[in-house]
């Protein structure tokens, strides 16, 4: 990476296939343990744009998501997504290392049919 915590750096996200994605789930910093998270960068605030599109600013809850996924809608207002770049606009600093980490990214789309939903007795 480059020096520092990275602000102004992305990520660009490139689907094989334009799809119906929605929404995004990130678990932001290092999510291994709460000695770990605490320690490196976390993302604070991103922003977000779908298909090099006008990007939305997205605050994140500087809270250790082990188990959990904080989870966004995109600004792709219902058109297919190619691509979604994630810029680091702002982070919670780490208390021993000047990096910023993320854990997990996961790509949300509707599914294609309803469920079915049956009685429980």
């Amino acid at each position: 990476g480059v020096p520092g915590d990275g602000v102004g750096e992305w990520l660009l996200l490139t689907l094989d296939k334009p799809s119906s994605v929605y929404r995004l789930g990130i678990v932001p910093g290092y999510a291994k343990s709460a000695e770990l998270y605490a320690a490196n960068g976390r993302p604070a605030e991103l922003d977000v744009s779908v298909n090099g599109g006008k990007s939305v600013r997205v605050k994140l809850p500087d809270e250790h998501l082990k188990n959990e996924t904080y989870v966004f809608d995109l600004p792709s207002k219902g058109e297919l997504v190619k691509t979604i770049k994630l810029t680091l606009a702002k982070v919670y600093p780490g208390s021993s290392y000047q990096d910023t980490a993320i854990s997990k990214i996961v790509l949300i789309q509707p599914l294609s049919k309803a469920p079915k939903v049956g009685a429980v007795r």
